[in-house]
């Protein structure tokens, strides 16, 4: 990518990070709302309130992020073949603005053609949404929230919709694995730590480098991450926000500016087979 291409990955980098951190915010104020009667409950009433509430703040707050999730991906490929068009076209153009008048008019013909080779590419693939079951996601947070209940009362009800925030995120991170396991243009998936992230997050993230692996990625996030998954296509380098040389594994911040992905280790393969009856049906 140019210098502008990149700025503008990061940026929507940025904005689908931001997006998960406000979908949390909000859907922890439902869930504190909805955990409120705790405090007058009986172990079976918590357990009935868990089982009743749980799935549908799932179900809710994850859909948005599945939803903004696919809107995302669309909108970043459609701008890495736009801004593959603009860095083959840009100097065509300029130089030709010198030339003749009908040099520049050829010049500007065949940028159009180019353009919308490009477009046609950008649009030759349409994210989809996975399907999804906030039931499954749901047991092992009920089973928690009641581990909880009986041993903090309603004073859990604070790391209960913590723990929400895991599943409800999933969906983002699913959404974009889905979507790449389909689109046959992605090369690679890499993970991106969030500004001031932890040190785990740090440390996976820099490890999604060499290797982009997903195989265990869901045990990978915890409650309150919003680390995203990105995908990369051909001629990508790996991805590297400005920000990392602040973290305590800074000190490679160079080398990964100039670095490659070995496609050899890519995930993506390995994605493809968990998706093997839609990726073949395309």
């Amino acid at each position: 990518m140019g210098d502008f291409g990149t700025r503008a990955r990061y940026a929507l980098i940025n904005e689908n990070q931001a997006a998960l951190r406000r979908v949390d915010q909000v859907m922890q104020r439902t869930a504190m709302t909805a955990f409120k009667p705790l405090d007058r409950l009986s172990q079976q009433g918590a357990a009935t309130l868990f089982r009743d509430t749980v799935p549908g703040l799932i179900d809710e707050f994850g859909n948005v992020n599945a939803q903004l999730a696919k809107n995302y991906y669309q909108t970043q490929r459609f701008n890495y073949y736009h801004d593959r068009f603009m860095a083959k076209a840009d100097d065509g153009i300029l130089l030709n603005r010198r030339a003749s008048k009908n040099l520049a008019r050829q010049a500007t013909s065949r940028a159009q053609a180019q353009l919308d080779s490009a477009l046609q590419l950008a649009n030759g693939y349409q994210a989809k949404l996975p399907k999804f079951d906030a039931l499954a996601k749901s047991d092992t947070i009920v089973n928690y929230a009641m581990r909880l209940f009986m041993s903090q009362g309603a004073g859990a009800a604070g790391e209960i919709s913590n723990a929400l925030t895991r599943a409800v995120a999933s969906y983002n991170r699913d959404t974009i694995l889905y979507n790449s396991a389909l689109d046959k243009d992605v090369v690679a998936v890499q993970r991106v730590a969030e500004p001031n992230a932890c040190d785990f997050c740090q440390m996976v993230a820099f490890d999604s480098y060499g290797s982009a692996r997903t195989s265990s990625y869901a045990a990978d996030y915890h409650s309150n991450c919003r680390c995203s998954v990105e995908t990369l296509y051909k001629g990508d380098k790996p991805l590297v926000p400005d920000y990392y040389k602040d973290f305590p594994y800074g000190s490679n911040y160079a080398d990964l500016e100039d670095a490659q992905f070995d496609a050899s280790t890519s995930a993506i393969d390995e994605l493809r087979k968990v998706f093997t009856a839609d990726y073949v049906s395309k």
